[in-house]
């Protein structure tokens, strides 16, 4: 039995793509019955969410003070306030953190009260790419130096989770090679782990045909520009004047702001009539609806570290199209992973020049609909492919790669379908990196392990 704490500093539905993510893998841990899996994060006592099988503790929330700074102050009290096992040797084999959000945290706990356990870090987003991405104006030297210093305070604090971190965990394949760079930044070798998230197990469904209008969804923050919703306004703008009639879903905004957002996107969009923004939501069912109601589910992220609700979609047999910088993106053409003969029809290719976006989404989505009968089969053989990536398939996975460098095993290791490993590379960091990129000569290396690791191969994982 593996025993397994995972440190949230917000996990649960309704809160953002990571504490959704938080959710998800700890119920897939829990689903496992050879798992015993403890969740500690910070919420009030009635905004408490289920985790499936998962046994959940709460720190108190602290009235003005960010959640991050709560669960890192957990780590210095005793875990028994909080329901936990006493401190000492034996109580876990693993304790995962999330990211600079819980990561810190992480690691002071293990440290502090749990020093024989493996602490995995998970990598949520590329804190570079991040920043570069909300340079709006590249002449501008003055946004140009605080987001670049910005991105390098993230990864500074990356960099020093990753020093005690036994395991890098990144959300697909892109992050993956981020983690292994930022560990290259290190002395001394760890292991990492690529994970693939899991989706929705659920029954064939059938999206309607479009008739008059074709309807486009797009699930994302809309206070949040990095989501491209701005770009899927003006790519509805410009089929509508264009003769095309679409309506565009968008399911994420403040509540209390939602008269005001709904105007505003009804002028970016070019009148009334052509966009429904909706609210946040903490019900599953709401999503479900919203999917099953549309013809498409679009991704216009400006970039994206994976991007969960692309292949929430896929497993409902809708069509999805998804940004070029993405995980989600390097999953569809990969492969190894059973998607790459999918890859070119949902991968949206945008162009360097942000004025020119909205055109590439328009001509994707314009392709789905006229494209309509061949895009359904290939949404059906997606989702068909997503069965074999389930959330318990995703945890049973990361349990594996954790025991293995429990064990004392250095690794790079890959799930695959079924949540079986491969082992795809040795040590991720080497003593000398680069002075400037923090990457090693062959830290990207996916094909030869390092010496002492085995050959690269697919084992089944330990159930």
């Amino acid at each position: 039995m593996a025993r397994i704490l995972v440190v949230s500093n917000e996990s649960g539905m309704g809160l953002g793509g990571v504490p959704v993510f938080n959710k998800l893998i700890t119920e897939g841990l829990a689903e496992n019955e050879a798992h015993k899996v403890d969740l500690l994060y910070v919420t009030d006592a009635d905004n408490v969410q289920p985790h499936g099988r998962a046994t959940v503790h709460r720190v108190p929330p602290v009235a003005g003070e960010d959640k991050m700074k709560t669960i890192l102050n957990a780590a210095q009290r005793d875990p028994e306030e909080f329901g936990l096992p006493a401190k000492g040797t034996g109580q876990y084999d693993i304790v995962i953190g999330h990211s600079r959000f819980s990561g810190p945290a992480a690691s002071a706990m293990q440290s502090a009260w749990y020093p024989d356990a493996v602490h995995m870090n998970f990598l949520h987003t590329s804190p570079e790419k991040l920043e570069q991405a909300k340079i709006t104006n590249p002449d501008d030297a003055e946004m140009v130096r605080i987001r670049t210093e910005a991105g390098a305070a993230k990864v500074k604090i990356e960099k020093d989770i990753f020093r005690t971190a036994r395991v890098g965990v990144g959300v697909g394949g892109a992050l993956a090679e981020d983690v292994q760079r930022i560990q290259a930044m290190n002395p001394g070798a760890k292991s990492w782990h690529d994970l693939m998230p899991g989706g929705e197990t659920v029954k064939t469904f059938s999206p309607p045909s479009p008739t008059e209008q074709f309807n486009v969804l797009l699930m994302g923050r809309m206070d949040d520009p990095m989501k491209g919703g701005s770009d899927a306004l003006a790519a509805v703008k410009h089929l509508n004047d264009n003769g095309k009639k679409v309506h565009l879903t968008i399911r994420g905004a403040n509540p209390e702001k939602l008269q005001e957002t709904q105007a505003k996107a009804d002028l970016q969009a070019g009148g009334a009539g052509r966009v429904t923004v909706k609210p946040f939501t903490k019900e599953k069912q709401d999503l479900v609806d919203d999917m099953h109601a549309n013809h498409v589910v679009i991704m216009p992220s400006k970039t994206e570290g994976f991007g969960l609700v692309a292949t929430e979609a896929a497993a409902h047999c809708i069509p999805i199209l998804v940004n070029r910088d993405s995980g989600a993106a390097k999953f569809l053409q990969d492969p190894a992973r059973g998607a790459a003969h999918l890859g070119k029809d949902s991968v949206v290719m945008t162009p360097e020049d942000a004025s020119q976006r909205h055109i590439a989404w328009a001509d994707a989505i314009q392709n789905v609909s006229e494209n309509w009968s061949d895009r359904k089969v290939g949404a059906y053989e997606l989702h068909k492919v997503l069965k074999d990536y389930t959330w318990e398939n995703a945890g049973t996975a990361l349990v594996q790669a954790g025991m293995d460098a429990k064990d004392g095993n250095v690794r790079g290791t890959k799930q695959v379908q079924s949540g079986r490993l491969e082992y795809v590379a040795g040590a991720a960091s080497l003593a000398s990196p680069n002075a400037t990129t923090g990457q090693s000569a062959n830290s990207q290396s996916t094909s030869a392990p390092a010496q002492g690791s085995p050959k690269p191969t697919v084992k089944p994982a330990v159930l």
